[in-house]
């Protein structure tokens, strides 16, 4: 029903944007698209559930002068697992001149009665800057979020994030991309976590006594190498590193998919490393063809490990190996002359192996989908 509502009120928006907004079009921008993918294990479990997900998104964009307002909103829907589909929205405000950005934007995730302890809403205070100097290009992000969860409260928490990233081209058509990344989280409630009914071990009753801040550093480079005039190779390396605090350890809550994701593998909950390489071709009718390749190791100073479904160790810490192949082929179709009006399309295939001593983490996934998007 959900879903149903979206597309008419996408239809509704295209209609009125092009009768209501004909002159203003520089102004006014609507994207409406879908996702539809095939995943083998779309909550990274050893014990995999597939399942067809169907994804309707719809995005409105208004930037009259410097100032600029969006709505964003996705629907997601399980056809073999029902009770896991739900809603995300978000809606932003900005301020934007040449070089620089200022904004503020709030979501929420809305999920059906049984996985409602997933529901969460977040605010984000944003400002970007960019700058160059002898010859490098620079570009500064930091953000101010506070995020709150309607059932698991011990998440809620503050998170500042500040970042610098530095940009060179040569005449060899080689770029020489660098940056550094601080993260520090702090948490309203400190104390423990309870692993209850609703997680990975559910059978066992686990509580974790925690930090309350934790503060992240990452640094990567990145040389990116034009080949041919139609081939390009990049590769990458980061690496991240837990400053202090032990980060907050939520692994025990369940499976994740999408944005779940910040329940058990929050981004500064582990230290380690990743290579990445990656291989673009253009191709006839200049469509596009990506392929990638990611090894990332983890590991989890405030996680221990499940020895098997229900038993947990709290002493021998999670370390995790994982492989990502990615595959893409796109297309962009012009339907104006200035190019405000486009179809884009893309096929995508990704493998994702994930090796870990704790039980729970030791899944594979194989994921194919086709993504439709009208820009207007």
């Amino acid at each position: 029903m959900i879903a149903k509502n979206i597309i008419k009120i996408s239809l509704y928006i295209l209609v009125f944007s092009f009768f209501g907004f004909h002159n203003s079009q520089a102004q006014l921008s609507l994207s409406v698209s879908t996702d539809q993918e095939y995943n083998s294990n779309p909550f990274s479990s050893p014990t995999p559930s597939e399942s067809v997900i169907s994804s309707y998104n719809l995005g409105l964009e208004y930037e009259p002068n410097n100032w600029g307002f969006g709505y964003y909103n996705n629907y997601s829907q399980f056809l073999s697992i029902p009770v896991r589909n739900y809603y995300w929205h978000q809606l932003g405000t900005w301020f934007a001149s040449d070089n620089s950005m200022l904004g503020i934007y709030y979501e929420q995730r809305i999920n059906k009665e049984d996985y409602s302890y997933y529901d969460y809403s977040s605010f984000d205070f944003y400002f970007k800057q960019k700058f160059s100097l002898s010859g490098f290009h620079f570009l500064f992000n930091s953000s101010l979020a506070y995020s709150s969860y309607r059932e698991l409260t011990d998440l809620n928490n503050f998170l500042f994030t500040t970042s610098i990233r530095s940009a060179k081209s040569f005449e060899t058509k080689t770029t020489l991309i660098g940056g550094v990344v601080f993260n520090y989280k702090t948490y309203s409630n400190a104390g423990s976590i309870l692993s209850g009914t609703f997680g990975r071990g559910r059978n066992s009753s686990l509580t974790q006594t925690v930090d309350r801040s934790t503060s992240h550093f990452n640094i990567y480079g990145r040389i990116a190498q034009s080949l041919t005039s139609t081939t390009g190779l990049a590769v990458q390396y980061t690496n991240r590193n837990i400053l202090s605090g032990l980060a907050k350890d939520a692994s025990s809550l369940g499976v994740t998919y999408g944005d779940e994701s910040q329940f058990f593998d929050d981004p500064i909950s582990y230290e380690g490393y990743t290579y990445q390489i990656q291989l673009t071709q253009i191709l006839p009718f200049e469509a596009t063809l990506r392929g990638s390749y990611f090894y990332n190791s983890k590991n989890y100073p405030s996680q221990g490990i499940y020895l098997n479904a229900d038993d947990y160790d709290d002493v021998t810490k999670r370390e995790d190996s994982q492989q990502i192949f990615y595959l893409s082929l796109s297309k962009m179709i012009k339907l104006s002359k200035n190019a405000n009006t486009s179809l884009s399309i893309s096929l995508d295939y990704q493998i994702i192996n994930n090796e870990s001593n704790s039980f729970w983490y030791k899944y594979d996934t194989n994921k194919t989908s086709v993504n439709i998007k009208f820009q207007f």
